[in-house]
């Protein structure tokens, strides 16, 4: 049955009726005056003398139903005189609502004279009819509930032309899921276009409006899939969902005093294209949702309200904001297909972690925001976004290409920062860098169901040149990195006969591409072995962001003759400068002494070692340090007269 039918059967009607929602915002100290000067006139004592309206119902000023066969309705009437049959009378009890089926039906396809207990007996065109004046004249559900049994007499009604009644309005649902009409125009006359007035309206294509309809409700052209017309230019007020399921409406002209795009007003529409006036100020949730077809909106100067989703699902690729938004922090920008999004307004942090993490686009903002995010605060919750965050310095309209990719080393991200974990180059002297940006590309991502999948996966892929491979077993949600295929092939060659479980698993393979930045991601420490074995490099700068320097990070490197420790480096890990010559020299600039891991573990340094000068006596006195205190000089003994000494500086 229809919507009537499921909300008394559930129940729900009784909560619907009690909050007064249906019609809106009429006060109660207006009821009696609404009853007595608009349903007494139900009462006509004599038959009309005019022609027969067919297909069309009523209730006072409004059309509510049709269910005629004209498919094309030009004209709609405009008045209309009434004469009433009666069939038969019955009491409607509350158990009733509840499931009485043939009681239910009666209400739904007739019209009928209802007089509640203690009432004056109220006209009513159908069941929806019914409902909105009932909710109306009862504000509570005890009010409701002392109004049983109901007096219901059930009439025939014929509707004639005549001037007893004016014609005004569209009801709610009055034209509702009709699969016939194709065109509509609607009269001066009609002031006010009911909700779901046209909701699923199927074959509806061309709809005029007419000049002295300026709003419409909420759902009124639902679901509507052939519309491709209609004139909008004198609306100025929209409900909720009012083109939504509209999948072949493409174009609209708005009015150029529109105050707001409502929620899900577009959603799922075949909008192509669409100009937002200027005098909106809001957009509201989900407006433009699933619009597959829109690929470019532009929001004007004075908009200040964007709801959340509300370009989800679209096509567009580029979007900027107008000074004037407000960004709220529960405002996203959801949508898969963005690539740009220019923010030329101040965010807190919050507003643009939402905004990163719901799209995957590049995002300008101002430069001062773009340093906050980089700074010791913020880092930790930005260090993933590193390679999306532009300055609107940075900003031409299409996508940034960075320079100064690093291809000399292997970076590894890590929490908020990242490590250099291998050095692939030649070069003799280095200054590694303090900040980076970095961002991934993944080259294949795809679930493996056995070990007879595996091999052909891997005979697809064996060449495959990739910063990382990685695997996630289903079943046991376990999972590790390679450095490339045949590292993970050597690892599932020594594991699948032994652990069963391995499969299914998802495999991922990716690049990262690491660029040098002013300020970003920190290099926070030197990996293990990530020089080891080295024999051409001769100097190093590490950076004063590196806190670390790994395990056997310089072994047997043994032409080194310089390592300058940054700022902040606190940590040596043992053996990190194992098999390197007694001609080596290490700075540490750090205002601490740095732990050293395994404290007599650090004689395996032969060179000398230059530190603060007033940190002197506390490393020839600490714990570890101690143990090659006849190498340790002060920072003020050492000359230097090369390339590193504008770092130390």
């Amino acid at each position: 049955m229809k919507k009537f039918t499921k909300l008394l059967i559930s129940g729900a009607m009784i909560a619907l009726l009690s909050t007064g929602l249906t019609l809106g915002h009429i006060y109660r100290n207006e009821i009696k005056d609404f009853f007595t000067g608009v349903f007494a006139k139900a009462e006509i004592p004599s038959k009309p003398t005019g022609e027969e309206i067919k297909g069309f119902k009523f209730s006072g000023n409004k059309i509510s139903g049709y269910s005629g066969t004209e498919v094309n309705l030009q004209s709609l009437p405009s008045s209309y005189s009434k004469y009433d049959e009666h069939l038969e009378e019955f009491e409607m009890t509350m158990d009733d609502l509840n499931g009485n089926e043939e009681v239910l039906e009666k209400m739904m396809n007739h019209s009928f004279n209802c007089q509640p207990k203690g009432k004056e007996k109220f006209y009513c065109a159908d069941a929806y009819d019914w409902e909105e004046k009932f909710s109306l004249l009862f504000e509570t559900e005890e009010e409701m509930m002392q109004a049983f049994p109901l007096k219901i007499e059930l009439l025939k009604t014929t509707y004639y032309n005549g001037d007893d009644f004016q014609v005004t309005a569209i009801g709610d649902y009055a034209f509702s899921e009709n699969t016939i009409i194709t065109d509509v125009v609607i009269p001066d006359n009609i002031t006010e276009i009911g909700g779901g007035a046209f909701q699923g309206c199927s074959s509806l294509i061309n709809v005029r409006l007419g000049k002295n309809i300026k709003s419409l409700d909420m759902t009124t052209f639902l679901n509507c899939e052939s519309l491709e017309n209609i004139n909008l230019e004198n609306i100025s007020e929209f409900g909720s969902s009012a083109f939504e399921g509209c999948s072949s409406l493409k174009n609209v002209t708005l009015n150029s005093h529109l105050k707001k795009i409502s929620e899900r007003m577009f959603a799922s529409s075949g909008l192509t294209s669409i100009t937002i006036p200027s005098s909106v100020e809001k957009i509201e949730m989900l407006a433009f949702n699933n619009c597959s077809n829109l690929s470019h909106l532009t929001i004007p100067e004075g908009v200040k309200e964007l709801g959340a989703s509300f370009i989800d699902g679209t096509a567009i690729k580029k979007l900027e904001l107008p000074s004037t938004i407000e960004i709220a922090d529960y405002v996203n920008f959801l949508n898969e297909n963005l690539e740009i999004l220019k923010i030329n307004i101040d965010l807190n942090m919050t507003q643009l972690l939402n905004i990163l993490y719901s799209n995957n686009a590049q995002i300008f903002v101002k430069s001062e925001i773009e340093k906050e995010c980089f700074n010791n605060e913020n880092i930790n919750n930005f260090a993933q976004y590193n390679g999306r965050i532009f300055s609107l310095d940075e900003y031409t309209g299409e996508k940034v290409q960075r320079t100064g990719l690093i291809t000399d080393f292997r970076f590894q991200a890590e929490n908020a920062g990242v490590a250099i974990n291998k050095y692939l180059g030649n070069d003799t002297k280095l200054i590694l860098p303090d900040f980076i940006r970095y961002e991934f590309e993944t080259l294949l991502n795809q679930t493996i169901s056995s070990k007879e999948d595996f091999y052909a996966f891997y005979e697809a892929n064996k060449d495959l040149q990739c910063y990382e491979i990685s695997y996630m077993s289903i079943d046991r949600n376990e999972g590790s990195f390679f450095e490339n295929i045949n590292e993970f092939k050597t690892f599932i060659d020594e594991n699948y006969s032994t652990t069963s479980n391995l499969f299914p698993m998802d495999v991922q393979a990716r690049n990262m591409y690491v660029y040098e930045s002013e300020y970003g991601v920190p290099v926070q420490s030197i990996d293990l072995h990530c020089f080891e074995n080295n024999q051409t490099i001769e100097e190093v700068v590490i950076s004063d962001t590196c806190k670390t320097i790994g395990e056997m990070a310089f072994k047997d490197c043994v032409n080194l003759k310089k390592v300058v420790l940054g700022e902040n480096c606190k940590s040596i890990a043992q053996n990190s400068f194992q098999g390197t010559t007694e001609d080596l020299v290490i700075v540490i600039q750090a205002d601490e002494v740095p732990n050293v891991f395994w404290s007599n573990q650090i004689q395996h340094i032969l060179g000398k070692v230059y530190v603060l000068d007033e940190l002197y006596e506390t490393f020839t006195t600490s714990e570890g340090w101690s143990n090659i205190a006849s190498q340790i000089h002060r920072l003020s003994e050492l000359e230097i007269n090369d390339v590193l000494v504008n770092k130390i500086n």
